[in-house]
């Protein structure tokens, strides 16, 4: 569905914003030449209200309708081609005291053990100075993120380079393990069974305590207990095998005296 002159235009004014001046504001890191990839400002977009529905095609058609596009596309990469505002990778010189950073659940445990590590084919681990961030950035990867602190003071005692992006973001090639705080994985609830949870099995009904109104227990792992049972159970039937005999008896005799 194409779209809008005015739409690409507003669309165009945004990227360039996004791209050539705060990245870190939508927790993305451009390479050394501005680039990005396109499906990392693709999630980017899908999380700012307004630009959701933004897809590549819409991307490519802002750069073949307007006469003077502020972007350029290029092996499913995107730049702004205005960069003269775009933030520069410097060190830190006063970071805030935490920082915070997430991890896939299934990498709680390696994270634990060895540190923080890029994700993907990104060079640094990205610290963001907002929980919030954090996580929007760990969701990009994983739906359930492990948030994780990050402590900076620590980073730098054990010869760790931080660097900062932005407002928003600093960078470490590595955080060690002495330097991050993982919070423990919670506990998860037993999942139902593909068929429980079709309904074909109920679940489990409640106990009943023994001696409750209108209940009775039967022992059934008692032998003579089993044994009583099936006797009753064959007088019964023997019982009714008697009844139909007479009845049947009955009706003949009727029948010979009508």
């Amino acid at each position: 569905m194409e779209m809008a002159r005015q739409d690409l235009r507003r669309l165009g004014k945004f990227l360039a914003y996004v791209l050539g001046r705060r990245p870190d504001e939508f927790g993305l890191l451009p390479d050394e030449s501005g680039w990005v990839a396109v499906r990392d400002l693709l999630k980017a977009l899908s999380e700012e209200e307004g630009w959701r529905h933004i897809r590549q095609a819409g991307l490519a058609e802002l750069t073949v309708t307007l006469p003077d596009p502020p972007v350029e596309l290029a092996d499913r990469r995107i730049r702004a081609v205005d960069r003269d505002r775009l933030p520069a990778i410097l060190p830190a010189e006063n970071p805030p005291p935490l920082l915070y950073s997430c991890v896939r659940e299934r990498g709680h445990a390696a994270a634990a053990k060895n540190g923080l590590s890029p994700l993907g084919s990104l060079p640094f681990v990205l610290l963001a100075t907002k929980t919030e961030m954090a996580l929007r950035i760990g969701r990009r990867h994983d739906r359930e993120p492990v948030t994780v602190t990050v402590r900076s003071r620590a980073l730098m005692d054990q010869g760790v380079l931080l660097r900062q992006f932005g407002e928003e973001l600093y960078l470490v090639e590595w955080a060690p393990p002495d330097a991050c705080d993982l919070p423990p994985l919670p506990k998860r609830k037993e999942a139902a069974s593909p068929a429980r949870k079709k309904g074909r099995i109920p679940p489990p009904a409640a106990p009943v305590a023994e001696g409750s109104p209108g209940s009775f227990f039967l022992r059934l792992e008692d032998p003579e207990e089993k044994e009583r049972i099936r006797r009753e159970r064959k007088e019964k039937a023997t019982d009714r095998d008697r009844e139909r005999k007479r009845q049947r008896q009955k009706k003949r005799r009727d029948r010979g005296f009508s």
